[in-house]
């Protein structure tokens, strides 16, 4: 159930009292005196519970299981933890993508200017394909039964917003490994893979299961890595960076690159730590932060194909694996991290796991009803969760 706002968007009604809204003005009118009706604020989208989506379709029934994951929507940028400290890493070589990386190279850059500068690359591109995979359980990672692959892409230079953005989407179910049943969207509609039962040849047929729509949350779901979008401008970029840097001391804990090989590919791997800080008279808060820092953009979230994955207090733990060459991301294998109580300790764990492979090419490439290739996921070191 959606919570109840006041008129002005300030305040929300908890079942027994009106609390403020995280980043919501401090000074305005108070809350209304009394219990509320249901009124939803003027001219701002309501706080919504975002699903944390797995789907599969079996049978060809797509099956849909949701793990929620509260979001405060305000408009305004959100509540900052506090100053940055003071000091900073000593600056090392600066990589540019197209030059040549050597792991001594690597071993003297700044850890948070790299990130930093790949996730400006990240947030710029003006198009990207993600195929990602989540699994709710370290078992069902462990096992990798029963999973499904979302693949999204979203040409940004194609509209302003979510519904007039030209994007693909399909999806493939797996069970012990092997494709069980696929999906996709072509010339905006829905087809599911049949099996003929007297040549037992597969076919595309048309289904309304599924809206071919980005505003579809599945799809805008898939559309990212539920970390950060792509398709901002380079001044939007810089504002989400520097509030992430600056007003989150503590939030973004980045390591060392290092060069390795997996899978019969050379990557730059690296870890980042997204650990859940204090924010001033509300506790603990995690991958909220990053809803937070998008919004300075100006940027509506419900009209953008951006949501966060994972729980908003919610910590994550990243293993990045980005191309040597473009120096953008490859692939990523993303552990969420306990929920913390006002004391810092860990209240409740999770331990979900989401799987990301990235593309950014310089178009989209459109889906077509002439293969029956499935979607799949590539993790360079395999089925564990990088240290």
């Amino acid at each position: 159930m959606q919570p109840t706002y006041s008129a002005d968007g300030r305040y929300w009604w908890d079942g027994r009292a009106w609390q403020r809204v995280p980043g919501a003005p401090e000074h305005g009118a108070p809350p209304p005196a009394g219990p509320p009706g249901w009124a939803p604020p003027p001219g701002s989208p309501p706080a919504a519970r975002l699903p944390l989506i797995i789907a599969g379709i079996v049978a060809l029934i797509l099956v849909i299981i949701a793990v929620p994951a509260v979001y405060f929507l305000t408009r305004a940028g959100g509540p900052v933890a506090g100053p940055a400290p003071a000091g900073s890493e000593p600056a090392g070589p600066v990589l540019q993508p197209g030059d040549e990386v050597t792991k001594e190279k690597l071993s003297r850059v700044s850890a948070a200017d790299f990130y930093w500068a790949a996730l400006d690359r990240q947030l710029t591109a003006p198009v990207s394909v993600i195929n990602g995979g989540y699994f709710q359980t370290p078992a069902d990672f462990a096992k990798h039964g029963f999973y499904e692959v979302r693949q999204v892409g979203v040409d940004h230079r194609s509209g302003a917003d979510v519904n007039s953005k030209e994007f693909t989407a399909a999806a493939t179910t797996y069970v012990n490994g092997k494709p069980d049943a696929q999906s996709r969207c072509v010339d905006g509609h829905h087809y599911l893979l049949l099996d003929d039962l007297d040549s037992r040849k597969p076919y595309w047929k048309k289904s309304d299961s599924t809206p071919c729509r980005l505003d579809y949350q599945s799809w805008t779901l898939g559309s990212s890595d539920g970390i950060l979008p792509s398709g901002l401008k380079p001044d939007q970029a810089s504002v989400v960076i520097k509030a992430l840097r600056d007003d989150y001391p503590g939030f973004v804990n980045a390591g060392q690159p290092t060069l390795i090989t997996a899978s019969g590919h050379t990557y730059i791997r690296q870890i980042v730590d997204f650990k859940p800080v204090k924010i001033p008279d509300l506790g603990y808060w995690g991958t909220q932060i990053f809803l937070w820092a998008f919004k300075r953009t100006g940027l509506d979230s419900q009209q953008w194909p951006f949501l966060p994955g994972l729980g908003a207090r919610e910590g994550l733990h990243v293993a990045y694996y980005y191309d040597v060459k473009t120096l953008l991301p490859a692939a990523s294998v993303i552990r969420s991290t306990p929920v913390l109580d006002d004391d810092g300790q860990v209240k409740e764990r999770y331990d979900q796991t989401q799987i990301f492979n990235y593309r950014f090419p310089a178009k989209l490439t459109p889906l077509t009803l002439k293969d029956t290739k499935p979607q799949t996921l590539v993790i360079p070191e395999g089925w564990k969760i990088p240290e």
